[in-house]
């Protein structure tokens, strides 16, 4: 009998040891903000595909004025987000000098044109299904906006919270950069 309850109590200390590890690995459970790309730096090189067969690469940016935002389709600040993003597309779709690219954690094209379609979305978007992007610029907490100047350069970002931001203060920080 006592060593079976040694034996049980072992197991439960393995247990709660190895949850309690997975817990302090896995960044969204931390209120902290955990970001690898700051204002300054350059954009990290990354590829991506569409289920058409556009690319999109990180040296896309040099030469433009861009606007950057992660996003997942089931966040609601993320959808939030893409309304004011989507004004800022309308109104600089048609101009060669910027472009807006959003790019969706753990996501795939399926998930992201099933959004597109119900919101009635027409940012260009690709699908990060394994969080490989993301990770180069963060740990945790979506929706992220990126603005990158015309050398790759982020030149501002915000991340979260975003309600006070709106379609005309990022036109007007994009039409503002170098």
């Amino acid at each position: 009998m006592r060593l079976t309850k040694s034996v049980f109590v072992f197991w439960a200390l393995c247990l709660v040891c190895s949850l309690s590890s997975c817990i302090k690995e896995h960044n969204e459970d931390s209120d902290d903000v955990v970001s690898y790309v700051f204002v300054g730096d350059r954009v990290p090189s990354f590829s991506v595909e569409d289920n058409k067969g556009n690319r999109f690469h990180a040296d896309d940016f040099k030469g433009k004025r861009s606007l950057l935002t992660l996003f997942n389709t089931t966040c609601s600040d993320c959808k939030r987000e893409l309304e004011i993003i989507e004004s800022v597309w309308q109104k600089l779709k048609n101009d060669p000098d910027y472009q807006v690219i959003a790019i969706g954690r753990q996501e795939t094209m399926e998930s992201i044109d099933a959004c597109w379609n119900e919101r009635h979305l027409t940012i260009p978007a690709f699908p990060d299904p394994k969080r490989e992007i993301f990770t180069l610029f963060a740990g945790n907490y979506i929706p992220r906006i990126y603005l990158i100047d015309t050398t790759g350069t982020v030149r501002w970002m915000a991340i979260e919270n975003l309600e006070s931001t709106t379609a005309e203060d990022l036109v007007d920080r994009l039409k503002k950069l170098p």
